[in-house]
């Protein structure tokens, strides 16, 4: 649960989006600038010892994000050197009122391997591997508690030889930065021993971070499949929807792709487990990277909406890999036919924004762009498609590092194709349960499925249109 105490106009879209509840802001938010933090991570005894500076004007408190309270230790004001001591009250520190006046240095140690590991949590703190500790900025950045959310955040890292920093905060001159909005939605990161390496593709660079055993093919077969799946995200988008992001893969013993999650906020990142040995034919058949990646196209949405960022992920990723020939379009059609009946309501369907079932979920989500790709390719005489409308919403500078709500986005999507199809189907699917004869909208489009087998009845309705749904 992240605990967000910001500003007021960054708090209620973070509360949502993360679960986390507002403190109440009991007087104008100070406009800080910046804060800077020199971090350095001690392997020995898995500590995050920080440096804080703490600009004239700052609050008089500081804090973090809720589950690492109980980690944090030896936090005290370095200069002044006699400033005072710094008290725990409750959920906080409150610091020596030198610091509002004048600014301080401020002082303290994480516990983070011991948090990572009583934790567990990915998106908070978690081992990953013995040798790799996860846990987002949130998690060792005692901030301070009030203060403007456009106050600048900016961190360097140290790490003793053999080990490596990872994170999909964008980087800075001298490190990393985010806005203090951010914090607790950030994107992963991790101390550990990882092999790093850089790949550019689509007018992006990804930060690979490997951690754990060494694939048996080598990690070559890892870079290639993260190159594979940018690659196909790219060929949907236009371009790769975010300048950089985080790619940490963390290698098991097994002989598949274990999990993924991505995670944003003033950056990007995508982490996934994959086990030693995988073949590169393997991870050639496998989603998991290329769903993960397609949610860096999007804005970040409140939990209430994960319907239209998971959807997407689902509805996108077949046709960006159909793209780049990793899939046929047989393979496409047979998993929408067998995924997109299981997003329909079931009883006690409240719509796609209050009904958070797996189904409606996922295949609820990637219904609704269905849906909303066949009309808009039918107003416009196929002038336009929703994939239109994503590269506007994109263009627009809405990728998964930034929150906007979802009605700003699908207004976005709706100018650029010149209908008022996205907001006319969220109207009508958001709030509630609307049946859709989804076997017959296959009909129009020409698939038929009969088991495991799908052919294609090209003097269907629709059978152009899904000809150039596949690219064709």
């Amino acid at each position: 649960m992240r605990r967000l105490a910001l500003a007021a106009a960054a708090v209620t879209i973070s509360a949502l989006a993360c679960g986390g509840r507002a403190a109440p802001v009991r007087a104008p938010p100070a406009s800080l600038g910046a804060v800077d933090y020199a971090i350095a991570f001690d392997d020995r005894a898995g500590d995050v010892t920080g440096v804080a500076r703490l600009p004239p004007g700052s609050p008089t408190a500081v804090s973090i994000d809720d589950p690492l309270l109980p980690y944090v230790a030896d936090v005290a004001v370095t200069e002044p050197a006699d400033a005072g001591p710094v008290r725990r009250v409750a959920d906080r520190f409150d610091v020596p009122p030198v610091c509002a006046a004048r600014g301080c240095t401020l002082r303290y140690r994480v516990r983070l391997r011991e948090a990572c590991r009583q934790i567990g949590q990915v998106d908070t703190a978690s081992v990953e591997s013995p040798d790799v500790l996860e846990a987002p900025p949130s998690s060792w950045l005692l901030v301070p508690e009030g203060a403007a959310g456009a106050t600048r955040v900016r961190f360097a890292v140290t790490t003793p030889p053999g080990w490596s920093f990872a994170t999909g905060v964008y980087g800075a001159a001298a490190g990393w930065e985010i806005a203090l909005a951010d914090i607790y939605t950030s994107p992963y990161s991790a101390f550990g021993r990882l092999r790093t390496s850089e790949i550019e593709v689509g007018g992006a660079r990804l930060h690979l971070a490997i951690g754990g055993a060494t694939p048996k093919r080598g990690d070559g077969v890892v870079a290639r499949w993260v190159t594979d799946a940018a690659r196909a995200v790219t060929a949907y988008f236009g371009r790769f929807p975010v300048p950089e992001a985080l790619v940490l893969v963390v290698v098991d013993s097994g002989d598949d792709v274990m999990m993924g999650k991505s995670l944003s906020g003033g950056g990007a990142s995508v982490l996934v487990h994959v086990g030693d040995d995988v073949t590169p034919e393997d991870l050639a058949r496998d989603w998991v990277m290329t769903h993960e990646m397609v949610h860096t196209g999007f804005p970040a949405q409140p939990r209430q909406r994960d319907w239209i960022e998971e959807g997407l992920a689902t509805y996108v990723e077949p046709f960006a890999r159909l793209r780049i020939g990793q899939l046929g379009a047989e393979e496409v059609w047979r998993s929408f036919t067998w995924g997109m009946p299981q997003g329909l309501p079931e009883a006690g369907d409240r719509g796609l924004d209050n009904t958070h079932t797996w189904g409606r979920t996922y295949w609820g989500g990637a219904l609704f762009l269905l849906v909303a790709d066949v009309e808009i390719r039918k107003r416009t005489q196929g002038k336009a498609s929703l994939e239109t409308a994503l590269r506007a919403i994109l263009a627009a500078g809405g990728n998964n590092a930034v929150r906007w709500e979802l009605e700003r986005a699908l207004d976005v999507g709706d100018a650029a194709t010149g209908t008022g199809v996205l907001r006319e189907l969220h109207r009508a699917w958001g709030a509630s349960p609307v049946a859709y004869d989804v076997a017959g909208l296959f009909r129009e489009l020409g698939v038929r499925r009969v088991g495991r087998a799908v052919t294609f009845d090209d003097a269907a309705p629709l059978a152009a249109m899904r000809r150039s749904m596949e690219g064709k």
